[in-house]
């Protein structure tokens, strides 16, 4: 008989303060049968992770991962004995800003939690690696074509701005005091939340790269490749993700617009 599970994921950021995170496992809790399960990535997995966070110490992650499985293994052991287990979940899953954190709540009905938990944990963790990269990855493609093309190619070079206090690593960037910033971004998530969590973890990256003086919003731009349907929830989240960043004053282009982008590309290294 199936039953109605809460379900959280767990969400590694170590630099809470830009709202970047990496899915790295799930938590689930049957409160009819009192199951609590998990799973969660391996220590020695951080080659995705740091790739995502280019500039973090793998010991970081390690070492966070390693504090979480053992909390998790002992709530699993209280869980057993408790009178209220379903507290101490919600307890454990509360919104904090620290470098594991947890989602909001999610409901999935199930019969069998251990299959479900590991459902998820393909969907929610290593999908997300792979469903992110690969979009972004053939976007960046396009664009050093684009910018070979029309010999643009030798200005634009992949660069880390920022200080030792915070750095972000953009694919396009000029040379200049004031860069020229070209960054390709996806919004072909699967769920509204996803899409927006993107591109606003963007937009607060990019914000703090311009409260440091190291970027400004006018020679930034976003190529973006939109949800394939024109309306719809993640077309709503979509076009709410692309007002909040352009309110930042950073100009978005479809990935289509080739024109475009080379114009603006050649503008700045005029």
């Amino acid at each position: 008989m199936k039953q109605a599970c809460k379900y959280n994921i767990i969400r590694f950021q170590p630099y809470p303060e830009t709202q970047e995170f990496a899915n790295i496992g799930i938590v689930l809790y049957a409160p009819k049968s009192r199951t609590f399960v998990f799973r969660l990535l391996t220590a020695n997995r951080h080659g995705r992770v740091t790739q995502f966070f280019d500039t973090l110490d793998k010991a970081i992650f390690q070492n966070a991962v390693t504090l979480v499985r053992d909390e998790l293994k002992r709530i699993q052991r209280m869980m057993a004995t408790m009178e209220k287990p379903e507290a101490l979940y919600d307890e454990l899953v509360r919104p904090r800003e620290d470098i594991v954190a947890y989602s909001g709540h999610y409901v999935r009905f199930t019969e069998d939690p251990e299959t479900t938990v590991a459902e998820l944990f393909e969907h929610y963790v290593h999908h997300s690696f792979a469903h992110q990269q690969g979009h972004e990855e053939r976007m960046k493609a396009s664009i050093a074509k684009l910018l070979t093309s029309h010999q643009l190619a030798a200005r634009f070079k992949d660069r880390t701005l920022g200080s030792e206090l915070y750095e972000v690593r953009l694919p396009f960037v000029t040379e200049k005091s004031n860069p020229t910033i070209i960054k390709p971004i996806h919004f072909c998530h699967p769920q509204s939340k996803q899409l927006l969590n993107h591109g606003l973890q963007w937009k607060a990256t990019m914000q703090q790269l311009f409260r440091m003086k190291v970027a400004t919003p006018e020679q930034t731009l976003f190529t973006y490749k939109a949800p394939e349907r024109d309306a719809g929830i993640l077309r709503d989240a979509f076009e709410e993700t692309r007002i909040q960043i352009e309110e930042l004053g950073i100009r978005m282009l479809d990935i289509e617009e080739q024109e475009r982008i080379t114009a603006f590309a050649r503008e700045a290294v005029a």
